[in-house]
């Protein structure tokens, strides 16, 4: 009723009742909408070049190259360069050559080299870069400090050299693996990584001859097993460690011959892993160790030797349950019980006391009893991780 004379237009609205006609629309081309009524359209810039002279947004065409750089919206291409030495004075990029050193660092782009330094014991005074030696040691609350770098004494070249004459060379091998990371002035400690290696493998060498599987180091065992790739590097790590676990597997076989158990397993526990690929004879000879074992009654080492050998190996598993069934009746057997039905002990609570501790984790303490025989044990438990 409001505009039954006619309406009042505004643009494409009408001020009085609000209805909207297809014309006079007040566009806002950028965003393809009317700014009166909303209505929508195909947003269309207003291009300059490849910058919209209404709302600025930018494409990757028509662009007023000055040079590397665009005159209209600044952007810059890897060609074209105004060179002053190694940087250029349009865009700022910079190259590898032209530089204008003094001592360690180039007073144009900033790049530093490995020469040239000024140093202030160990920290370079103009870089700021850190090398192995000059350090100046401060001991706080037990643990020595660079005084100038912050550097820990035992992650230090200086300590590494020590436990190189002590003959720790793992030791020596992880400080001198990480110094790269920390001492950056450009020194290459491979030689002595090197060194290092040849030493345990000269060591461990005359303890395999000497059938000495106690004192065997595991540190080549280690690194190869987690994978260490740092260590791989340096020239002859992989000869000299295949050769070393050749001979470990030798000493292993020599002693399930001389049935010198004791000595077999502890070699096995060195190259289970290392040696896979050998896993099928060593399933043989651990099979047959097992069964000279059995016929020497002495279930409870047969039993470890089964577990040994992989699981679908033929005759394994009867083999193995025959072991445990006489050894679980077997009075040798620390859990054998002569009172019970199955021949193993049926623990009971006895006593019990549950404490808390300083950080206010629950634990608890006691004794059980077998309720057949009465023999009884002590146990904890962590009431946290749910575990004796």
């Amino acid at each position: 009723m409001a505009c039954i004379f006619g309406h009042k237009w505004n643009g494409c609205k009408c001020t009085k009742c609000g209805k909207t006609r297809d014309e006079g629309h007040d566009w806002n081309f950028c965003k393809g909408v009317c700014r009166i009524c909303g209505k929508t359209r195909t947003p269309s810039h207003r291009w300059n070049g490849c910058i919209c002279a209404d709302c600025g947004k930018k494409q990757d065409r028509g662009h007023e190259w000055d040079g590397c750089k665009c005159r209209l919206c600044g952007k810059t291409r890897d060609r074209d360069h105004q060179w002053v030495g190694c940087k250029c004075k349009v865009c700022g990029a910079t190259r590898d050559e032209g530089h204008r050193w003094k001592g360690c660092k180039c007073t144009r782009c900033g790049k530093i080299r490995n020469e040239g330094h000024e140093w202030d014991g160990c920290t370079c005074t103009r870089c700021g870069r850190k090398q192995a030696a000059g350090h100046i040691w401060k001991t706080e609350r037990m643990v020595s400090r660079c005084v100038k770098c912050g550097m820990k004494r035992d992650d230090s070249y200086e300590y590494a050299v020590e436990q190189m004459q002590k003959e720790n060379y793992e030791s020596a091998i992880r400080v001198l693996d990480k110094l790269p990371a920390f001492c950056n002035a450009g020194e290459d400690f491979t030689d002595k990584i090197r060194e290092c290696i040849s030493l345990i493998y000269e060591r461990d060498r005359t303890k395999i001859e000497a059938n000495d599987y106690r004192h065997f180091s595991t540190s080549m065992v280690d690194y190869r097993l987690d994978r260490l790739e740092s260590l791989y590097m340096y020239t002859g790590a992989h000869p000299l460690y295949d050769q070393l676990m050749e001979q470990a597997y030798e000493a292993f076989k020599t002693n399930l011959e001389k049935k010198d158990y004791q000595s077999a397993s502890g070699w096995y526990d060195w190259i289970r892993k290392p040696m896979e690929g050998k896993q099928p004879e060593m399933n043989r000879l651990m099979f047959a160790a097992a069964g000279e074992l059995m016929h020497d009654q002495d279930y409870q080492e047969a039993v470890t030797w089964l577990n040994r050998v992989t699981k679908g190996f033929p005759g394994r598993e009867d083999k193995l349950a025959e072991c445990r069934r006489i050894w679980n009746r077997d009075p040798r057997n620390p859990l054998f019980c002569s009172k019970s039905p199955d021949g193993s002990h049926q623990w009971e609570v006895a006593t019990s006391v549950k404490t808390i501790d300083a950080q206010l984790r629950q634990a608890g303490h006691g004794t059980e009893r077998c309720k057949y025989c009465g023999k009884r044990r002590a146990f904890s438990y962590d009431y946290d991780t749910d575990a004796y």
